[in-house]
């Protein structure tokens, strides 16, 4: 089964960055990810919001 990861998961992840939430508990048996087109450009939008460095948004 392949994943959609949605905005959320990503917000949190940026502020946990500490945690392997990715690795260890969303994606542990490390399947395909996706992430849509939306996602992205709201990722986008809240970083620019927020002013997010760009070992921030790389890190996403």
């Amino acid at each position: 089964m392949n994943l959609l990861l949605d905005t959320n998961i990503f917000v949190f992840i940026s502020r946990n960055p500490k945690l392997k939430l990715l690795s260890t508990i969303i994606n542990p048996d490390n399947r395909q990810l996706y992430v849509s087109v939306v996602t992205l450009a709201e990722l986008r939008s809240i970083a620019l919001q927020n002013n997010w460095t760009k070992e921030k948004w790389d890190f996403i």
